[in-house]
Formats: C-alpha cells, structure tokens, sequence
C-alpha cells in the first residue's frame, strides 16, 4: 500500500496521511478529524495527548514503528504532563509529525 491513493500505511511510521485524497474520497483534513473525533470520546473539545498516541498505537499494531510513536508523544507532551490537546494543536502537531517521518523514510 506505497501508491498515491492509499493514506494509512508507511514503513516507518505507521501512519502516513497525504494531502490527496484516499480512495474512499477523504482529505487529509478530514482524516485528522476523524482521528480526532475518535479520540474525543467525552466531546469535550480536548483529547490527551496519551489518548491520541494509544490511539495511535492500537490502529497500528506494530512495534517497529515504537520510535516513531515516541516522537509522537514528545512533540504533543514535551514537558511529560500529557495535556489537553485541541483540535488545532493536535492538526498541526499530526502534520509536522508526519512530514519528520516521511523526512526519515527518506534518510
């Protein structure tokens, strides 16, 4: 699942999302959202940063891409806290952790 159309798949991430659309028709937007929303269960308008990265780890099931999911944990709780994250917070911090990971697979 390598070809521009697929969204989920990555060898050293786990996840990768693209600005394309994927093959049921969602942006990368609107995937971040879904995610989000997901993770947001109480819809209290705030998630955990530790619910998005266990999110994150069950959908991928993979331990190979455990770095990469600590990094993850580090951009959205440096200070070890785990706070609350927005939904902005949690867009832009998915997009910079996504363009460190494509950067990787790359290196």
């Amino acid at each position: 699942m390598t070809d521009s159309n697929n969204v989920w798949e990555s060898p050293g991430c786990g996840t990768t999302l693209e600005d394309k659309n994927d093959s049921t028709g969602f942006s990368e937007h609107e995937l971040l959202d879904i995610m989000y929303d997901t993770c947001n269960a109480s819809d209290s308008g705030e998630v955990l940063a530790s619910n998005i990265v266990q999110y994150l780890k069950t959908m991928t099931a993979q331990s190979t891409g455990q770095d990469k999911l600590a990094a993850l944990q580090q951009l959205l709780d440096p200070d070890g806290q785990d706070p609350h994250v927005s939904r902005d917070a949690f867009h832009s911090t998915m997009r910079e952790w996504i363009a460190q990971c494509s950067q990787d697979r790359w290196d």
